[in-house]
């Protein structure tokens, strides 16, 4: 809008754009969310600095070693979950130390006086739990970084692995009711070791009003480290072949908790 009102043409940009630019962006929205309450207004100190900063610039680095440790190597995801672990960290703190002053002004034990201290400053602890949330969310955010995705063509008994779980298809079936035929594949959702974890039932619905705009039906098992997403892209009823689009989502959940928590 600004571009056309200069110039008279109007430039758009894509997904490719805010891939791009939003991460940094959103990274350090973080990272000034966990430095906030650690700046006393207008009399910060080198000193008064590096008492408020030791214990969360320990506890990012500590994220950010384990981050590394459990084999994730994708940049802005371990930054993020560094991040993380910096900005909870000031919380926790905050927490803490403001229980610990309570406690000694009235004798209680360090839970009751954090109670109390959550009481009487609703506005400021309420906004820290606020900080929470939005820790949670963007870790949920930084799962996208390592998520998998597998698309395979399979006849039933044939299976894919994708990453600890491996699928088997076992049959496509069509079914009617009143509205709409069916079309529904039925997967055999196991661990590397056979184990049975679950059963799945991807599947393209046809309504009457509408035959030629089928609706996906997406399979999702859901789980707090991940969800389990099956799309049947394709299928051939005669062949009992199917086209599956299986991704990994992990932590999306957390974006949801951190939402409610907020």
């Amino acid at each position: 809008t600004i571009t056309e009102a200069i110039s008279g043409e109007r430039l758009t940009v894509g997904p490719p754009f805010f891939n791009t630019w939003l991460t940094p962006v959103g990274l350090v929205l973080l990272l000034l969310t966990g430095i906030g309450p650690l700046l006393a207004w207008r009399s910060s100190s080198v000193g008064a600095m590096w008492h408020q900063f030791k214990w969360p610039v320990l506890s990012g680095l500590a994220a950010g070693v384990i981050t590394v440790s459990i084999g994730i190597r994708v940049w802005s995801s371990g930054l993020c979950f560094a991040l993380s672990g910096f900005v909870f960290g000031t919380i926790v703190q905050e927490f803490v130390r403001g229980a610990a002053v309570r406690r000694l002004s009235t004798g209680t034990d360090l839970f009751t006086a954090m109670v109390g201290l959550v009481s009487r400053n609703k506005r400021r602890y309420g906004g820290y739990i606020v900080h929470v949330g939005i820790v949670l969310m963007f870790m949920g955010f930084a799962g996208e970084g390592f998520g998998r995705d597998e698309q395979a063509l399979l006849k039933p008994g044939q299976t894919v692995q994708v990453d600890r779980y491996v699928l088997r298809l076992d049959s496509i079936r069509a079914t009617d009711d009143d509205q709409k035929q069916m079309v529904t594949a039925q997967v055999t959702v196991m661990d590397t070791a056979g184990k049975t974890l679950g059963t799945m039932y991807p599947a393209k619905w046809f309504y009457r009003s509408r035959p030629q705009e089928p609706t996906t039906e997406v399979a999702i098992q859901r789980s707090l480290a991940e969800d389990l997403y099956i799309v049947m892209a394709a299928f051939e009823l005669g062949e009992q072949s199917a086209s599956v689009e299986v991704h990994v989502n992990e932590l999306v959940n957390w974006i949801w908790i951190g939402f409610g928590l907020m």
